[in-house]
């Protein structure tokens, strides 16, 4: 059996192994930099705008249930955004 990697495939798992060395430090320290309320707000803020394009594509006819929905999803957007705005600016 032969355990011995060709030399172009032990060549590309070494540079790999090197990237992932020299960039997932970098990745890890910039993201930790973000304020952990701000990463769960801006994952709110992608989940809001995403029940509403939904809210948006859905059948109509809901007994006015949908369009509140899309009034209050709207108003939590926008209360995420100015919670958001206000950690920039009071950190």
């Amino acid at each position: 059996m032969n355990t011995a990697l060709p030399p172009r495939r032990a060549v590309l798992l070494v540079l790999g192994a090197f990237a992932l060395g020299v960039l997932a430090p970098r990745v890890i320290r910039a993201r930790d930099t973000i304020p952990a309320q701000q990463v769960h707000m801006q994952a709110a803020l992608d989940a809001l705008k995403s029940a509403q394009a939904h809210l948006a594509q859905a059948v109509a006819d809901k007994g006015g249930h949908r369009v509140k929905a899309m009034q209050h999803t709207k108003l939590a957007i926008e209360e995420t955004q100015a919670g958001i705005e206000y950690a920039k600016a009071h950190p």
